[in-house]
């Protein structure tokens, strides 16, 4: 069965009523008499009402298992259960379907969404027919006029309805000869449409765009204002659901199936679309597409770039305010300020490297005004650039079809007083909310237009003085876009606006001054509303600064916001009429009576935005709720976080409170009490509001035409053209690599391939017996063809990417072998691609791939022909002819960790199993046994173990190689121990570094042997003596371990302890400060992490009294008195030293991190035991 023809039910599913069962029980019945009485089947087919009962039940009958089990049995019975009757009842319900279909055929376009049934049974009647080898009646008019309707096809069409006509006419194609495919596909144009209009709209856009602009560069006619040069609009696909894409796909198969004239056309249009661009080859491994569809609520995300969350909360409120963004995107900037000279956007890549890719910052998007530069030009400039990075945002949030934009250009530009943001540095998104607005404004200025963002968000507070021992008040105007409301000392908004404007007195030595009077009198001192914006927004105070802790605070506390709002309380208006007096206005001086003051019109707001902070002031997260009314004039909420947009329920006063409000979190009374009060740290921090009108739904036309003289384009002209292309070559690129990317379309390269090769396969059989060179051109041609398709496919992007897109790798190499076996033609391409034209495909598959099929590598011997190679000092330079040694290394480290080593491993109790070893290459687990000589090369050789020590700091992969071989393994531990420790006192200081970290990586293995290592690289016990000293400590036996090397270091001179790290600190420490606090810091790093290390540091006293001795050492060392020689009078330039690793004097410097060190050693042992040993450790210092 074809994948595609598999039912699927409709939207709903109805639960099966007695009345559904009875039919359905009534149908199977129907089915079974009549396989027991075949002749009952001609009567049946006599009856004049069997039309009308079989259309109702597949095409009109509203339950989909009713019309799901009709269309089965009609098939059952007609299959299996006809009993010599086959043909007959074969032909009689084709015939009968197909009539039904040409008669009914506008009832099909109104039951479109109940088709798939009615198809499922034709189709299946017809690939039944083909593989018992008979012909229905009248196939090729059916097939002409399936092919006439896919041609006249009119869009919208039901996806049903369109995958049912497709998959008719590919059953249809089945019983065409190669000349009659080659006609439909070729003459008829039908492979031509199927591409360009039913699947591939936007790649065919773009490979003649391609096309023309590279015929126009080698014609030397480079026209930028040339129509002909720019991306047009593409038309949408036909096919656009998963469904419809296969049964296209699975046409194209049809027609490419033994047609070799199709099956070029098919190849050419392949290669054309998506192998003739420069980049059409992919580089990474295990790729897939890193960004979706635009969601179906029709928003935009936009991409977080580490902590640029406040950016995208306030971009995203500013956008969906409708009157602006229509504003900002119908500003055109005049042309002496620079062309929109934007960056590609790579859209296979969703990274954004602030080191690598803000190398270019501003001058790559800089704008030439004049020569000369001074400070006024440079901040036009910027704010100039600004507006043009906010319209290609609002422009992508509009109209980009992708899930999220990542505005590269916005993040290279934006500065906060002057400096460029880090991108991983959070932000107010107040401040930001500002400075956004303000360059706006600025920008708007520079152009000699109307200060958009002001005329929106703009309003005006009167600053009143109302003198009481005079009749004379005093008013001035200041403008705002922002106001901030205290939530500490109130519960909800309306309380926080009522302190807002209550004022305070000015009397005794602050009273004011009356100008009129000429004396000082006591005065009130207020700000109220004089004007107010068209979109109100309120800051609602939850972040402080404790100078006390130097520290920010944030406070949760719950405060209430209400939906709706009515400002006009805290106007100049509202307070005069409250109050019973006139209304001041500052520019006559003279008294206006309340009975003038505006109405509720202009008071009255709707909340419609929420910026939400959900962290503490340090650091946290901002996202945004937002109401959007859609065309049918409802509202909805939708959260935008980042690059997700979703629905929610903010409508929902309870689902309000609890994301907005913050305060206490309600808890069960089954929590613990630790657990009981808890505060939301997610609440509202920024709120818009907008302004109603007494005719709410004429609000919008009229904000729309206050703002229509701000418009400079045509109203037509929805963005900037320089925007406009920007968002249609990002779509257009979209669409191109998501059908590429598609499962759709990798099945459909497989199916084809495969399809041809079952034909050579099956069709030929005489080629098992004779020559396999017998092959006829046709053959050979069609072999060749199908290698080429697979061969480029699989190269440029196939074995690229994930395995859950392509599939399995033998899915693909099957079908190419018994190609390979069948065609000396496609032999002869094949080894000429991998050979001849591009020799490096060996080193990008063995050296470069990271999905490589390991147990293939592994049959090959190539784990250790990777290992002679990498580590054998007799092969002469074979590492540079590789590339970097790093890639060997990792090839080396995955395939050997492949490998099962439990039978080189041992546990430290006998009777005990054996721990697994947790750094295998794949889930845990072994693929095959190691193999004899890769024993001999690892196990028994030391100069392969040296040789990773050497190469370890240079590749991190060889750290999982050093752990996975020492695990459980005494022997591979003592040989590594024994040489690091060895070269420690000896080392250089660029080296010591390296070389204490491979040794806290061995001792922090957890394995059974953990103890045992820690306490040979403390005290220096070897493996004859760790039972006696451990017994002293613990109870718990010890064994022996396994001699797999015979020149064991250990095995010699059992009864001496060996060099330790204590021994070699001691030295240095008299000798080399900052070598001997290399040690000490690695030593804290290690009792800090690692459990059974601190466990012994408490337990064993030899170990607590040399780590004591260390920490009075650092203390001292810290707190004397700096006594740097005259003669080393350099160390003066050196400027402030911040960490001793990357200092260059000889001594250790006092910096913040020593003294953190010293703070954490102290911590490991108690104060008592350090003053009592402070004395002695003087003592033993000295001595």
């Amino acid at each position: 069965v074809n994948p595609n023809d598999q039912y699927i039910l409709n939207d709903y599913s109805e639960e099966d009523t007695e009345s559904q069962l009875a039919c359905r029980e009534g149908l199977e019945l129907l089915c079974i008499s009549i396989a027991l009485v075949p002749l009952s089947v001609e009567q049946l087919l006599k009856e004049n009402f069997f039309e009308y009962f079989l259309i109702d039940l597949i095409l009109y009958c509203h339950y989909p298992s009713i019309r799901h089990t009709a269309s089965e049995q009609i098939l059952i019975l007609t299959t299996h259960c006809s009993q010599g009757q086959t043909e007959h009842l074969l032909k009689y319900l084709i015939d009968k379907q197909f009539q039904i279909f040409n008669k009914y055929s506008e009832y099909l376009k109104i039951y479109s969404s109940y088709s798939s049934d009615f198809f499922f049974l034709l189709c299946r009647l017809l690939t039944f027919a083909y593989q018992n080898h008979i012909i229905p009646l009248n196939i090729e008019q059916q097939l002409h006029d399936e092919i006439l309707w896919l041609k006249n096809i009119q869009l919208p069409i039901d996806d049903h309805l369109l995958r049912g006509h497709l998959n008719l006419a590919r059953d249809l194609l089945q019983f065409q000869t190669s000349e009659h495919k080659r006609f439909y596909g070729i003459d008829q144009l039908l492979i031509q449409q199927i591409i360009e209009q039913f699947l591939f709209p936007a790649s065919t856009l773009l490979y003649q765009f391609r096309s023309t602009k590279q015929q126009n560069n080698l014609l030397k006619q480079t026209n930028d204002n040339d129509d002909d040069n720019e991306l047009k609009e593409p038309s949408t696909p036909i096919c656009q659901t998963s469904i419809t894409i296969s049964a296209a796909f699975d046409l194209l198969v049809i027609l490419g199936t033994y047609c070799i004239d199709n099956l070029k056309l098919i190849d050419k249009y392949i290669t054309d679309l998506f192998y003739s661009a420069p980049d059409s080859n992919l580089h990474e491994w295990d790729y897939s597409l890193p960004i979706g569809s635009r969601s179906n609520e029709g928003f935009v995300g936009l991409k977080n770039a580490g902590a640029t969350c406040y950016m995208n909360s306030v971009l995203q409120q500013l956008f969906m305010i409708q009157p602006l963004r229509t504003a900002l995107l119908s500003v055109k900037i005049p042309p002496e300020y620079g062309d929109d000279e934007s960056e590609e956007d790579d859209l296979r890549r969703d990274t954004f490297d602030p080191i690598s890719d803000g190398k270019s910052s501003i001058k790559d998007n800089k704008i030439t005004v004049s020569p000369t530069k001074d400070t006024k030009n440079d901040r036009n400039e910027y704010n100039i650039q600004i507006l043009r990075q906010i319209q290609r945002i609002f422009g992508h949030l509009l109209e980009s079809k992708l899930q999220y934009y990542i505005p590269k250009g916005f993040w290279k530009i934006f500065k906060f007083a002057g400096e460029p943001v880090n991108l991983r540095d959070q932000q107010d998104a107040i401040e930001f909310l500002n400075t956004v607005v303000d360059s706006l404004d600025e920008a708007l200025k520079t152009l000699n237009l109307p200060q958009i963002c002001s005329k929106v968000l703009g309003g005006k507070f009167a600053d009143q003085k109302i003198c009481k021992d005079c009749p004379h008040r005093y008013s001035r105007e200041e403008d705002f876009t922002l106001i901030s409301v205290d939530i500490r000392h109130s519960q909800n908004l309306k309380e926080s606006l009522e302190q807002y404007v209550i004022g305070e007195l000015l009397d005794g030595p602050n009273a004011y001054h009356c100008e009129k009077c000429n004396k000082k009198v006591d005065t009130i001192k207020r700000t109220c509303f004089k004007k107010l914006p068209t979109v109100l927004a309120i800051q609602l105070k939850r972040f402080d600064y404790d100078w006390e802790r130097e520290t920010p605070i944030k406070f949760n506390d719950y405060f209430e916001f209400p939906r709706e709002l009515d400002m006009e309380p805290y106007t100049v208006q509202g307070l005069a009429k409250a109050e019973g007096t006139s209304v001041i206005d500052e520019n006559t001086s003279d008294d206006q009576t309340s009975t003038n003051s505006n109405s509720n019109d202009g008071t009255c707001y709707k909340l419609v935005g929420i910026i939400v902070h959900m962290g503490q002031a340090n650091g946290g997260h901002y996202y945004s709720f937002i109401q959007h009314k859609n065309e049918s004039n409802s509202s909805h909420w939708y959260k935008f976080d980042d690059i997700d947009v979703s629905e929610c329920k903010m409508d929902d006063d309870e689902e309000l409170r609890s994301q907005c409000f913050g305060g206490d979190n309600p808890t069960s009374s089954f929590d613990q009490p630790p657990m009981k009060r808890q505060r939301r740290w997610w609440n509202g921090y920024i709120l818009f509001y907008e302004k109603l009108s007494i005719d709410s739904s004429n609000s919008e036309d009229n904000l729309e035409k206050d703002f229509a003289q701000l418009q400079l384009y045509d109203q037509t002209q929805r963005m900037p053209l320089s925007v406009q292309r920007s968002v249609r070559k990002q779509n257009i690129k979209f669409l191109h690599n998501r059908i590429l990317f598609s499962p759709e379309f990798f099945i459909f390269i497989k199916k084809l391939l495969q399809n041809n090769i079952h034909y050579l396969v099956n069709f030929i059989p005489q080629l098992q017996h004779e020559d396999k060179n017998s092959l006829t051109n046709t053959h050979e041609e069609l072999a060749l063809i199908s290698i080429q398709i697979a061969i480029k496919f699989i190269f440029s992007i196939g074995w690229h990417s994930k395995k859950a897109l392509r599939g399995q790798i033998n899915e693909w190499i099957d079908p190419i072998s018994h190609c390979l076996r069948l065609s000396r033609k496609a032999r002869y391409y094949l080894a000429d691609e991998l050979l001849i034209k591009h020799p490096n495909r060996f080193h990008e598959y063995l050296i470069d791939c990271t999905s490589a099929e390991c147990e293939k590598l592994i049959h090959l011997n190539v784990p250790i022909i990777f290992a002679t190679m990498a580590y054998d000092d007799t092969i002469i330079s074979s590492i540079p002819r590789f590339g970097e040694p790093s890639k060997v290394s990792i090839i080396l480290s995955t395939l050997v960790r492949c490998f099962d080593v439990s039978m080189l491993c041992k546990t430290r109790q006998s009777n005990n199993e054996l721990l697994p070893n947790p750094y295998y290459a794949f889930d845990n687990s072994p693929l095959c046994s190691i193999p004899e000589d890769m024993i001999n090369i690892i196990y028994k050789q030391e100069n392969f173990l040296k040789r990773i020590i050497e190469e370890i700091c240079s590749c991190d992969e060889l750290f999982n190689l050093l752990r996975f071989l020492i695990w459980e393994n005494p022997d591979i531990t003592w040989i590594i121990l024994h040489d690091i420790i060895g070269s420690l006192s000896k080392v250089y200081a660029n080296d010591l570094r390296s070389l204490l970290h491979i040794i806290y990586v061995v001792l922090t293995i957890e394995d059974s042997w953990q103890e045992v290592r820690i306490l040979y690289a403390l005290k220096g016990i070897p493996i004859s003596n760790e039972k006696q000293i451990m017994n002293e400590n613990s109870s718990t036996p010890l064994s022996s371990p396994p001699t797999t090397l015979n020149n064991n270091p250990l095995n010699n001179n059992n009864n001496n302890v060996s060099l330790n790290l204590f021994d070699i600190f001691l030295k240095l420490k008299s000798s080399h400060e900052k070598r001997a606090y290399q040690f000490l810091k690695m030593l804290c790093q290690l009792f800090t992490t690692c459990t059974k290390a601190n466990n012994l540091l408490q337990t064993d006293q030899d170990i607590k009294h040399h780590w004591i001795q260390a920490v009075h050492w650092l203390r001292n060392q810290l707190e004397r008195p700096n006594h740097i020689p005259t003669n080393y009078s350099y160390y003066q330039s050196q400027g402030q030293i911040t960490n001793n690793d990357i200092s260059q004097g000889y001594f250790l410097e006092r910096t913040p991190s020593a003294r953190s060190v010293l703070e954490k050693a102290c911590d490991l042992c108690s104060d008592k035991e350090n003053d009592d040993t402070g004395s002695n450790s003087d003592e033993g210092d000295e001595n």
